[in-house]
């Protein structure tokens, strides 16, 4: 039998060994001490080992090396307390080491026109992460003059899905102004982000339930802004000259206030609650 042994020989593999193997591979690239430690804890170990333990073993055993019976039970005692031990332990290591990504709230935005524009980078200057997707340069360019950063492709395209960088992303919203190309890209995006989290600007209010034309409702994403705001009205309001700014809100001229004031002069569509979390 091991005994105690064994887990003195595991918790020097993982608290010892490994954390030293670790930090001379890292040697000169880059990684910060958080992020090697984080390796060194969760990093396999034991795999190969297990793969040719037994072989080693048989070898030791004829050639008469004493102990040789210990070193598969060995290995797999390694295997079962490391992946137990890790998979307890992981998250909270990730937490205090800071190296845990953060929740994914980032905004998909698909189309690149006007609208889609003004409303990326009203959420770029709010520290939102922002992608701006679409197939005409035109419209990826004069993003990109205004610090978005984006995809020049179809978001839904193969290219897409291996060089589309979704990292932090977490939403949809899809602002193509062809209701066709929203719906597909929302029903495309809703296996991954699931049904709340892909939003659609509808184009007119007439888009009824009754339009043959009309994609149907189980194929669309959520609605944004409200019934009476669409991607025309959006627009027409651009080309009136409004934009889209920030407001702080205080105790003291908190929502109901900032309406009475501006309620004629203003559309209200996003809010950052004091967690910096998007509401649509």
């Amino acid at each position: 039998a091991l005994g105690w042994n064994g887990l003195i020989v595991v918790a020097v593999i993982m608290l010892v060994a490994r954390p030293m193997a670790v930090f001379v591979s890292a040697w000169g690239s880059g990684l910060e001490l958080r992020e090697r430690l984080m390796i060194a804890w969760v990093g396999p170990r034991g795999i190969v080992c297990a793969a040719v333990a037994a072989i080693f073993a048989l070898r030791l055993e004829r050639q008469g090396t004493e102990g040789a019976d210990l070193l598969v039970p060995l290995a797999f005692l390694v295997i079962i307390c490391t992946v137990v031990i890790q998979s307890l332990t992981s998250r909270r290591i990730a937490s205090l080491l800071d190296v845990r990504d953060p929740a994914p709230s980032g905004y998909l935005i698909v189309g690149g026109g006007r609208v889609a524009r003004m409303l990326a980078a009203a959420l770029n200057e709010q520290d939102v992460r922002i992608v701006l997707a679409d197939s005409d340069w035109d419209h990826v360019s004069q993003a990109r003059m205004d610090g978005i950063e984006t995809y020049y492709g179809n978001p839904i395209s193969d290219h897409a899905d291996r060089y589309l960088d979704l990292s932090g992303i977490g939403n949809v919203i899809c602002l193509s102004g062809r209701s066709n190309m929203d719906a597909l890209t929302g029903l495309h995006f809703k296996s991954e982000f699931g049904q709340d989290h892909v939003f659609e600007l509808p184009t007119s209010v007439s888009d009824s339930p009754e339009n043959k034309h009309r994609v149907s409702g189980r194929h669309r994403g959520r609605r944004l802004f409200g019934a009476s705001v669409t991607h025309n009205h959006l627009l027409g309001l651009i080309l009136d000259g409004w934009n889209c700014k920030a407001t702080g809100l205080t105790e003291e001229f908190g929502f109901g206030e900032y309406m009475s004031q501006y309620q004629d002069k203003s559309l209200p569509l996003f809010a950052l609650d004091p967690s910096a979390r998007l509401r649509l």
